[in-house]
């Protein structure tokens, strides 16, 4: 089975939806409101349910609610089972896609460096990457990271911060690299990433998929899933 983004399986589940009643997917839709909004509102978003008159406006209404995104799809297994309309291959694009997230995580190329790994930070290779905060060092990056970042360096543009303001725990730093006027955007970009790997290593990219998601910059999601080792 090939290798499914982001975005295709958004689009095959939706595609098997257009044969289900609206009505249908509306009260699926309520009923992943009662389970997972009743404890943050007291209000159900009813209105806006019912303001969706096509799938696809009813996944990014999960997409707005935090339910789902490129690393988090268990929502479309919740949402799919309560529809008691079974298809294999649905469930099969979704383990698919559930199996190739995993992949990442587990990867050798994604395990956590060693402790003298960890003790060496090399500077990497690049013109554009000779003016850095004094306070930054360079990890040693995995080449699968190195592509990602190269990649977000070039679209991520003015919305990276935006971006660094999503990833957890770095406010203060992405605030600072927001204030140091010496450094352009790329620049802050590729330290910005580059702390985020020295911070959290492996889950970087799980993190950063999250950050992108929320932002809804889902076609950067699924050109940096490409990215990933298969």
């Amino acid at each position: 089975m090939t290798q499914i983004c982001y975005e295709k399986l958004k689009e095959i589940f939706a595609n098997h939806c257009h044969g289900v009643p609206m009505q249908s997917l509306q009260h699926c839709m309520h009923r992943i409101a009662e389970r997972h909004l009743l404890s943050h509102n007291d209000l159900l978003p009813l209105r806006a349910i019912h303001d969706c008159y096509q799938p696809e406006e009813l996944l990014q209404l999960l997409e707005k609610w935090a339910l789902l995104s490129p690393s988090k799809i268990e929502i479309l297994k919740q949402f799919y089972d309560s529809l008691q309309d079974y298809d294999a291959s649905i469930h099969d694009s979704i383990e698919h896609y559930q199996q190739s997230i995993c992949n990442t995580r587990t990867c050798p190329c994604l395990s956590l460096p060693s402790l003298s790994q960890q003790q060496q930070f090399l500077p990497r290779p690049s013109s554009s990457r000779n003016e850095y905060s004094d306070s930054h060092v360079r990890p040693q990056l995995p080449e699968y990271y190195s592509k990602i970042v190269d990649y977000l360096s070039e679209e991520l543009g003015r919305r990276w911060l935006d971006v660094g303001r999503r990833l957890p725990g770095m406010r203060n730093f992405v605030r600072d690299l927001q204030d140091d006027a010496k450094l352009n955007t790329k620049t802050k970009i590729i330290t910005m990433l580059e702390e985020l790997y020295g911070s959290t290593g492996s889950s970087a990219t799980t993190v950063l998929l999250e950050a992108l998601s929320a932002c809804r910059l889902n076609r950067l999601c699924d050109e940096l899933l490409c990215l990933l080792p298969s």
